[in-house]
């Protein structure tokens, strides 16, 4: 790359810094500023963020300058760069949660026997009720064990996790959240 005009031989052209790419494969114009949302380590490299960062302002010259989303959000693409900061990483949405404490890439489809309503929430089904499938986006989504059966653990990823109440018990609970009751002297 040369900024100058009439330089004569190669002494006169030099490689652009960190920070600066060359787009122009005949060389004929000057080095350019790295983009927003895209690190140029020098000379012809320009690359984008990797998913899950941004960089909103220009001149980046590494990959640490990209900055990760925060926790339990994401980006769909690498080279973010809306100029709007973190806000261009969205939540993960209902159905979906942030599985860990580090900026995501992606969100994880929310377990069988829990319900996710978007970010990093997590939540076991409550005892009595199980989801056999993933991706469930609200508490009405885990279902009651049948009447006459219960179970007293959470997050249950089936009905096979809820039991029918002993001889000598019963499930006086309709809504099968609380533990098989002992039946009382002369009942059965």
């Amino acid at each position: 790359e040369t900024d100058t005009l009439g330089n004569t031989g190669a002494s006169a052209c030099h490689y652009c810094a960190a920070g600066e790419y060359d787009d122009d494969s005949a060389s004929t114009s000057a080095c350019k500023v790295c983009v927003a949302g895209k690190y140029c380590t020098g000379g012809t490299s320009i690359t984008p963020c990797p998913a899950g960062t941004y960089r909103e302002s220009t001149g980046a010259d590494a990959l640490n300058d990209c900055i990760a989303c925060p926790s339990s959000h994401k980006t769909t693409d690498s080279g973010f760069n809306s100029g709007t900061g973190s806000t261009g990483c969205s939540k993960c949405p209902a159905g979906w949660y942030g599985h860990d404490s580090q900026s995501q890439t992606d969100c994880q489809g929310c377990l069988k026997g829990h319900y996710c309503t978007g970010g990093s929430s997590i939540t076991a089904c409550l005892a009595g009720k199980f989801r056999a499938t993933v991706r469930a986006d609200a508490a009405g989504d885990c279902k009651r064990c049948p009447a006459g059966y219960e179970t007293d653990t959470l997050g249950n990823t089936g009905a096979s996790a809820c039991h029918y109440c002993a001889a000598g018990e019963y499930d006086d609970d309709s809504a099968s959240t609380s533990a098989c009751k002992v039946c009382v002297a002369g009942k059965y």
